[in-house]
């Protein structure tokens, strides 16, 4: 994903596929972790499904609008990055 600073972003469309173990706790948590960024105003769909080859891994999508700055290095992170090192993804494939 590219590194950019998602606060105050507008809107978010969030989809998460993961295997048989991935229960809707780990799913909100994961939502939880990426959108705690977002503006509190922000319009966000979420979406999940459960694919039985996927084992323990998790695919992350993301569609983020009303982004206004991509050039501040100090504040930016991707998704993935939120959802690692808040301990809700093991594993980005």
């Amino acid at each position: 994903m590219l590194d950019v600073d998602l606060e105050g972003a507008s809107g978010a469309l969030i989809h998460i596929t993961g295997g048989p173990s991935l229960s809707l706790r780990r799913a909100y948590q994961v939502f939880n972790g990426i959108t705690s960024e977002l503006s509190e105003r922000a319009n966000v769909k979420l979406g999940a499904r459960i694919e039985d080859d996927f084992g323990s891994n998790i695919k992350l999508i993301g569609i983020v609008t009303g982004i206004t700055s991509m050039d501040s290095p100090a504040r930016s992170f991707g998704m993935d990055d939120l959802a690692c090192s808040a301990g809700y993804i093991d594993e980005i494939i």
